[in-house]
């Protein structure tokens, strides 16, 4: 992302953020790491790339497969490139949740395997996740909300960019988390227009016999729209196979999602596998999901904290 556009994105989601804390009554407040006055703790913290990191290793320990959680190095290349969001408790400043708000370019030569639109630019919200039993409630949500609403603002600015999220078939947690950040936007018509979070497309990942290597993953685009969809939640419901656990969630997904004959897929090689992604003919609204326990048994297990320990000097776009 060039400095204009970081700036901008990073300028309306604050300004999102300085809105809702206003209004917030909590002991929760909400920033963009690169928005953050000069005067501000985190501004003034030369291991916060390494408070974020520890925060990541060592709060999330459920399915390995619904977040990537970041290395130091990755972390601090987000710093750089990318907003973050962060919801801290406004004494302590203690991270309580964040995001990672990314940007990418897809062109000729770099063209995304997980979302192969030609010449597309877009953000994609990533890995946001919450302290492990921390007792402040919708901290997901509000996550969500901001990046909507501050991709909403960058859009009047930049017309050609999109707004999507990609999420773990079996990630009901984060599939309801961003239906109710969309209906909230809705109910207190906060933007112009109303905000609208469909499913597009969903991606496999897969060998060179084409055995599944992961679990379905949805992509789902948020955009303004005209009028509210009062379309009902369907709902998905996962089960629980001895074998071939992956082919039977990719069935019963595709019995809600795939309304008309398949498109042909897109498929890329990536490090990860072959990477085949498939259009949806027409969006679908999103579901309600019962996973059954198809998620559990592949719980992560937190790393030793032995990454370098280097000052950090956070680079403010304000």
């Amino acid at each position: 992302m060039n400095q204009e556009r970081l700036y901008t994105a990073v300028s309306k989601m604050q300004n999102i953020c300085d809105s809702i804390n206003l209004d917030d009554n909590s002991n929760i407040e909400y920033v963009v790491l690169q928005g953050v006055g000069e005067d501000d703790q985190f501004a003034n913290d030369p291991f916060i790339v390494h408070r974020i990191t520890h925060f990541y290793n060592h709060n999330w320990t459920g399915n390995i497969d619904f977040m990537h959680i970041p290395d130091f190095k990755q972390v601090l290349y987000n710093c750089r490139k990318y907003p973050i969001i962060i919801a801290r408790e406004k004494e302590s400043k203690e991270i309580m949740g964040i995001s990672t708000i990314k940007y990418d370019e897809n062109s000729k030569d770099n063209i995304d395997p997980y979302f192969p639109i030609d010449n597309q630019k877009y953000f994609s919200i990533t890995g946001i996740l919450t302290k492990k039993n921390n007792p402040h409630k919708g901290i997901g949500k509000r996550i969500y909300e901001i990046a909507m609403r501050g991709y909403h603002d960058f859009n009047e600015i930049y017309q050609d960019t999109k707004l999507i999220c990609v999420i773990d078939c079996r990630n009901k947690n984060s599939v309801n988390a961003l239906y109710s950040a969309t209906d909230r936007i809705n109910r207190t018509r906060c933007l112009n227009h109303p905000m609208q979070s469909n499913i597009i497309s969903y991606y496999l990942v897969t060998d060179e016999d084409n055995n599944m290597l992961e679990a379905p993953t949805i992509v789902v685009e948020s955009k303004s729209i005209k009028e509210i969809n009062k379309e009902d939640r369907p709902t998905i419901e996962y089960i629980k196979e001895e074998k071939e656990q992956f082919i039977s969630l990719l069935k019963s997904l595709k019995e809600v999602l795939v309304k008309s004959k398949e498109k042909k897929p897109i498929i890329n090689d990536d490090e990860a596998g072959l990477v085949s992604y498939y259009e949806i003919e027409e969006s679908t609204t999103l579901p309600k999901i019962i996973s059954n326990g198809t998620e559990e048994g592949n719980d992560r297990i937190p790393r030793k904290d032995d990454e370098i320990f280097i000052p950090y000097q956070l680079r403010l776009v304000r």
